[in-house]
């Protein structure tokens, strides 16, 4: 039944992408290429196919990597603009999901992860759209103008 239903959200959100996102036909037919389930084993499928965000890794409950929104993803794979052939330095979250989309899209196979598998995968206990984390005194991503850290 699994396959089934995996299937069914894969067509789904294949669906909503060339309903939803001003993008050429070639990116969303490499969504259609690649299920997303697949790169995210641990996720309920409902959760895999929604068009959020999912995190994938956090350090004591506070996300610090996730799998990308796939409508945000097609829209930065059409600004890529990747031709087939050409080579592409893919740095992620460590999933595989964007690489296996360009990889669709026509540029070659890359021979491994740049991360060197030095990131621990520590899957959340229940995976969840990415919520912003925010700082001391309440700002996203603030920084110190003196000191260059994070406050």
């Amino acid at each position: 039944a699994r396959v089934s239903d995996a299937a069914a959200h894969h067509a789904s959100l294949v669906t909503r992408l060339r309903e939803q996102v001003a993008v050429p036909e070639r990116v969303v037919d490499a969504f259609d290429a690649v299920p997303r389930h697949l790169f995210l084993p641990d996720v309920d499928l409902a959760i895999a196919y929604a068009d959020e965000a999912v995190v994938t890794h956090d350090e004591d409950g506070i996300p610090t990597s996730s799998s990308s929104q796939p409508s945000l993803m097609a829209r930065m794979i059409e600004r890529l603009d990747v031709a087939p052939g050409a080579r592409v330095l893919e740095i992620g979250a460590g999933t595989g999901y964007n690489a296996a989309l360009i990889t669709a899209m026509g540029a070659p196979r890359g021979g491994g992860n740049a991360g060197g598998g030095r990131h621990r995968r520590r899957r959340p206990s229940a995976a969840r759209p990415v919520r912003p984390h925010h700082g001391h005194r309440g700002r996203l991503g603030a920084r110190s103008r003196t000191r260059g850290r994070a406050r």
